[in-house]
């Protein structure tokens, strides 16, 4: 049996890559889930606009377009990869 070429490795701990994550975390989400979707404009600091995304129990704050169009590509795979992984039988 051969692994797939993606695998998930759950990450400890914080961690930062190449794209500026400060904050590795995992989550299982199962349901429907609560979200909520605001812009932040800090009043003091330098840390600028953010986009702060709530699904359930996780927030995201978005810093820039870069990385909104990250997320975005993300969540249209794993839509793409939806429909096969949950008509599967165990």
């Amino acid at each position: 049996m051969t692994a797939a070429p993606h695998q998930l490795h759950v990450v400890g701990g914080h961690s930062q890559n190449r794209g500026g994550c400060t904050v590795a975390c995992q989550a299982t989400l199962h349901g429907p889930q609560d979200t909520s979707v605001r812009t932040l404009i800090p009043v003091t600091g330098t840390s600028g606009p953010h986009v702060a995304v709530r699904i359930g129990p996780i927030l995201l704050l978005i810093a820039d377009r870069p990385a909104m169009k990250s997320v975005l590509d993300a969540w249209l795979h794993a839509d793409q990869l939806a429909a096969a992984a949950f008509e599967q039988k165990p």
